[in-house]
């Protein structure tokens, strides 16, 4: 599918300013008028060559001279993920990512500009932004030092430097961003929420052991804090470690002062059929949480009788997977003849990325009785062959895709086709490839996955 560019525009960078110099440069450079930054900054330094504004705001000028000029474009969405079914986005082309060749530039400009006064926070904090944007990974590492020499009394300096490291995982480096993520916890080696924040992006990475590794370093500490805590209860809850995801909640109290481990307990009790009323009733006394409190007070009520139609009611409430999860599991056993139990804990799973257990559970599924229909059928095989996808079982995910060959839902029909496809490219199978693209590649604009077979389809000789 062609790129089509609609219109350009300047995006304006200034990244940071002070005084009156800084003031009407960033004003001009608001307003597009580029050439006129630059006239009054030329104009600035012929009268004081040192004047730190019109250093720090020329590195500003030549940032938007280099790299402003980006076009809004309709194209083709290229995201595999059955997450995001949508055929096109409409996008400016993604986080800036400024050449190196500029940001090194600019990044000398800047330097400059703080030799002259290394009190200037602003610039410190620039250097490293721009190293950043610029994908200067061993040069922003090299700053990081000098960044936590001058800024004082900023007990999140270490959270600020991470942002870099996400600027990174933004634009496609997901190594170099660790790498950041690691080094920052050598200049702050008692700051161990830090850990959280790693294994944060290995989970959502989808590398659940190294997630576990490191959230366990940061609950080490007596003193982390609320948020990653908070990260370590959802990580716990979702991969089945329920005594250490109900740790975490009674530990998060001490920010709260509200025990919401009563109400992760009623429900893990509940999935485990144990007596589970006495801890709900004592949640809702206190709760406050209204999206918890709601499952509470409907779990607590006459209307609850423990049937799939109350299972359904449940599941259209509005709560976190890792409480979810043992509502499906609960009803699991309470409504055994009932698809949807096993297949939405099948597909929390899924969609948080803990495919060995989302593949276990979709066997179990497949192997059962619980699938009435075609259409049951296809979901399952849907979600189980992206899974296997996901989890680099290509060559088994095929057996799911196939099924879904001749499906009259079109979305299945043109996702089987590109992923066969696919799996065959990989394999340098062009022939093989070229047959399963061009089942879907003439109705492109009909799916997401048919826009991407006729990619393929037409890229091969």
């Amino acid at each position: 599918m062609k790129i089509l560019k609609l219109l350009l525009f300047l995006l304006p960078v200034v990244l940071f300013g002070q005084g009156p110099i800084a003031n009407e440069i960033g004003q001009l450079l608001q307003s597009g008028e580029v050439d006129k930054a630059k006239e009054r900054v030329e104009f600035y330094l012929k009268q004081n060559s040192k004047e730190v504004d019109a250093i720090m705001m020329k590195g500003n000028v030549v940032l938007n001279q280099e790299c402003c000029d980006r076009p809004i474009i309709v194209e083709a969405n290229t995201d595999e993920s059955i997450y995001d079914t949508t055929i096109g986005f409409v996008g400016d082309g993604g986080p800036m990512v400024v050449s190196e060749e500029t940001g090194t530039k600019v990044a000398n400009l800047w330097k400059k500009a703080v030799s002259h006064d290394l009190s200037r926070t602003d610039i410190h904090f620039g250097i490293c932004q721009i190293y950043s944007i610029s994908m200067m990974t061993d040069e922003l590492i090299d700053y990081l030092p000098t960044l936590k020499q001058h800024i004082k009394n900023d007990d999140r300096l270490h959270y600020s430097m991470c942002d870099y490291a996400r600027n990174l995982k933004d634009r496609g480096d997901f190594e170099a961003a660790i790498r950041v993520y690691k080094f920052v916890t050598t200049l702050f080696p008692e700051e161990t929420g830090l850990y959280s924040d790693i294994a944060a992006e290995y989970f959502f990475h989808g590398d659940i052991e190294l997630a576990k590794e490191n959230i366990d370093v940061a609950l080490k500490d007596e003193n982390i804090d609320q948020m990653s805590l908070g990260n370590a209860y959802f990580f716990y809850a979702l991969m089945g470690e329920n005594e250490k995801a109900l740790a975490c909640l009674k530990r998060q109290s001490k920010f709260t002062n509200i025990d919401e481990s009563l109400f992760y307990e009623a429900l893990l009790n509940y999935s485990r059929g144990l007596s589970w009323e006495p801890q709900m009733k004592q949640f809702l006394a206190i709760a406050k949480s209204q999206s918890w409190k709601e499952v509470a007070d409907f779990m607590l009520s006459d209307a609850y009788d423990e049937s799939f139609e109350s299972y359904l009611k449940l599941n259209e409430m509005t709560i976190d997977d890792g409480s979810k999860i043992l509502i499906h599991k609960a009803f699991k056993t309470k409504t055994p003849d009932k698809l949807a139990p096993f297949f939405n804990y099948a597909e929390v799973l899924t969609f948080n990325q803990i495919f060995d257990d989302a593949i276990e559970a979709y066997e179990q599924i497949e192997n059962s009785e619980l699938i009435s229909d075609q259409e049951d059928l296809e979901n399952v095989a849907y979600n189980h062959a992206w899974s296997l996808w996901k989890s680099g079982r290509k060559e088994q995910s095929l057996v799911q895709w196939k099924k879904l060959d001749e499906s009259e839902n079109f979305l299945y029909q043109s996702a089987s086709a590109y992923f066969q496809g696919k799996f065959y490219y990989d394999q340098d199978d062009k022939v093989k490839a070229k047959e399963c693209f061009g089942r879907v590649q003439e109705t492109a604009n009909q799916s997401k996955y048919a826009t991407m077979a006729w990619n393929y389809y037409n890229s091969i000789d």
